[in-house]
């Protein structure tokens, strides 16, 4: 695994080497417990203990072409009834209107293993009393991560793993896994080093995944590495992770500003409803819209045809 920072998971809440704690948050967040003290004081410790470790994970420098391959998510009521599809309620419709971009708890993917961090503080908790009450506090405070799981067509430019060449050919695995079978979007953002900077109460950076054949969660895992390295099964994804810590309460979806838009593409089977929503957005929008479809001599491949009229 890459070393991303000196934060390794041995150095979280190991109660039994108070002595070697390498940072204070820590230390105190330990020594909170240990006096007795309810977990408010406990969590904020811990709030900085994580915004320090990420603060201190270099920023890109570079501008990125990212794609986002997403679902349309279904709308219900109260009591779970399918309601009729409504553009205002949609947060993708949002994004694409407002130049936002959608972030998700980890704790909803599909992958009960990703982002290994899970599995590590699962197995913790059961250990001594002081030891599952760090654990928990730890695990409540990871509530607070968001994460857009984006792909980097230019990560690997194998004929295998690309996305598209000069002809917009796709990779149809993508539309497929993430696009709710050809009926979701493909939304392509220019992300810059202005996307990332930090605030008081949020963090953003970029990771590349990791992709090993094989790889154990253990003490000496860098921190940052348990959020983003994944088996190699994942590797066609080319994934690149848009992550944010906030120390402030998020919701589920959370929507963060000014993140350009430079081309939507609209799956094979996408709602008429949905197409022609998206059609009248970008009417008078300098972002591109393309349709996919597939090539008559070979239907396993997809392509993307611009619409130009508007």
């Amino acid at each position: 695994m890459k070393k991303r920072n000196s934060l390794l998971l041995n150095d979280f809440l190991e109660t039994n080497n108070l002595e070697n704690c390498k940072s204070p948050c820590l230390e105190l967040a330990i020594e909170s417990i240990m006096d007795g003290n309810r977990p408010p004081h406990i969590s904020y410790h811990l709030d900085n203990l994580l915004y320090e470790a990420f603060e201190t994970i270099p920023r890109n420098n570079q501008e990125r072409h990212l794609l986002r391959f997403t679902s349309f998510p279904h709308q219900k009521d109260v009591n779970g009834n399918e309601l009729e599809w409504d553009e205002s309620r949609c947060p993708i419709i949002k994004d694409i209107k407002n130049n936002t971009i959608t972030l998700s708890s980890p704790k909803g993917f599909n992958d009960p293993m990703d982002p290994s961090i899970k599995i590590w503080i699962e197995g913790r908790k059961h250990g001594d009393k002081i030891d599952r009450t760090c654990y928990r506090l730890l695990e409540k405070s990871l509530d607070n991560i968001r994460i857009c799981c984006l792909v980097d067509p230019n990560l690997n430019r194998s004929r295998l793993y690309s996305y598209f060449n000069k002809e917009k050919e796709h990779n149809p695995l993508m539309w497929a896994h993430y696009a709710d079978s050809h009926k979701g979007v493909c939304i392509q953002y220019k992300i810059t080093p202005s996307n990332l900077k930090d605030s008081k109460e949020r963090v953003v950076r970029l990771f590349d995944v990791d992709y090993r054949k094989s790889f154990s969660i253990n003490t000496e895992t860098p921190f940052i590495d348990s959020l983003v390295v994944k088996s190699k099964h994942w590797q066609y994804e080319n994934e690149t992770r848009l992550v944010m810590y906030s120390r402030k309460e998020e919701e589920k979806y959370c929507q963060l500003p000014n993140f350009e838009i430079e081309a939507v593409y609209m799956g094979y089977k996408i709602n008429h409803k949905q197409r022609d929503c998206i059609k009248r957005l970008l009417e008078t929008s300098s972002i591109k819209l393309y349709q996919m479809g597939f090539f008559k001599d070979d239907i396993a491949k997809m392509i993307a045809h611009e619409i130009t009229s508007k």
